[in-house]
């Protein structure tokens, strides 16, 4: 199989993962004003898992910015596609998480810790390809390799059944992110 068939192989089984992610019904939470959730009503969550919660909340929040700034400001389309499809995920991924928190009784934080701002601001300073090859590096290696440890932690040691699920559900999408962004920047 030639490298393009390969790269159509994988995008259109990006795009099958993400409708799946979309669509999955083993994620609908009952809206908060409603006192359900996966497992029935409002509940407090252990300090670990309220960690969990919140730094899953504050990566999201960053990757799907930083996926934007890309999607605007990339020059290879493959990155452009690849920063479009974080965004979308990452979105999408960041509403169950808040619907699972709410039904937790858990406040996420609004806003991304200062060190991402800085990651942020650092990456905006890049331009060209140079700008290209951070954002892979950064957000679609670096950072992934992180949400992935941090995922599989939760699914070993999560106490509540509905976060463990999330995190389970989760982390192949994140993986298969991780997996494009090596290909990208050609480190497989």
């Amino acid at each position: 199989m030639n490298d393009e068939s390969c790269s159509m192989n994988k995008r259109q089984a990006l795009i099958a993962l993400a409708a799946a992610m979309i669509a999955a019904p083993a994620l609908a939470v009952d809206p908060p004003h409603s006192g359900g959730g996966l497992t029935g009503g409002a509940r407090k969550v252990s300090d670990g898992d309220n960690v969990f919660l919140r730094s899953a909340a504050q990566a999201g929040l960053y990757e799907v910015e930083a996926a934007r700034r890309a999607a605007r400001r990339a020059r290879v389309t493959q990155v452009k596609q690849f920063a479009s499809m974080l965004v979308q995920h990452h979105t999408a991924a960041n509403d169950q998480l808040r619907r699972l928190a709410a039904s937790k009784d858990v406040q996420l934080p609004n806003d991304m810790p200062e060190e991402k701002k800085q990651k942020l601001a650092a990456l905006e300073k890049q331009e060209g390809a140079a700008f290209d090859r951070a954002f892979v590096r950064e957000v679609g290696i670096a950072d992934h390799q992180a949400d992935i440890k941090l995922f599989q932690d939760a699914v070993r040691s999560a106490e509540d059944a509905d976060i463990k699920q999330w995190a389970n559900l989760t982390l192949p999408v994140l993986q298969e992110h991780l997996t494009t962004a090596q290909g990208l920047a050609g480190t497989k």
